[in-house]
């Protein structure tokens, strides 16, 4: 269990590159430049946050926010200094820095286990029996989110004005009642 999940680790380790951001785990022992260096990779372009801060940061002044943000953190007294990603998201105005913004709400949004996942798989057996083996992909999502979601709410009366409203049909439904009130209509 224990190598499973160092693979698992080691699989995702580019994402856990965020945590280097962290006043908590910065070394302010070091230099800016050293810890800048350690810092390089959240930014490059195989990084998984790349695309991300292209499309929402501002790559041009990643380097310059890099800088603000380890100044910030070391004139910081180490006791007030955040201990984890969403505690460095309220503790600063983020908008001053674009690109650490986006690092760590995706760092933040990544799932913690895979447990739901593997759930659901489980679950699919009870859906899809040999019974059932032709059912379609649409079939089969609905009556997943069916049984998965089953503590919701359903408003019946809105699905049977749906319902009746599809196409044409032979039976009309009252839904103050719930029972037909016509039982054919002639054509």
């Amino acid at each position: 269990m224990i190598e499973q999940l160092e693979t698992r680790l080691l699989r995702s380790q580019p994402h856990f590159r965020a945590t280097d951001l962290l006043p908590s785990n910065m070394d302010f022992l070091l230099s800016d430049e050293q810890i800048l260096a350690k810092l390089q990779p959240i930014f490059a372009q195989d990084s998984p946050y790349y695309d991300d801060i292209v499309e929402l940061g501002n790559i041009d002044t990643y380097q310059i926010e890099q800088e603000h943000w380890i100044a910030l953190w070391r004139e910081t007294e180490p006791e007030k200094r955040p201990q984890r990603a969403i505690d460095c998201l309220n503790a600063v105005n983020i908008d001053w820095y674009p690109n650490i913004k986006v690092v760590l709400i995706h760092f933040l949004t990544l799932p913690v286990t895979t447990c739901s996942v593997e759930r659901s798989f489980s679950e699919m057996r009870l859906l899809k029996t040999w019974l059932r083996s032709t059912m379609t992909d649409p079939r089969l999502s609905s009556l997943a989110l069916m049984h998965l979601q089953y503590d919701e709410e359903i408003p019946f009366k809105e699905l049977i004005k749906k319902w009746s409203q599809v196409k044409s049909r032979l039976i009309e439904l009252d839904i103050k009642s719930g029972f037909p009130t016509k039982i054919f209509e002639l054509v």
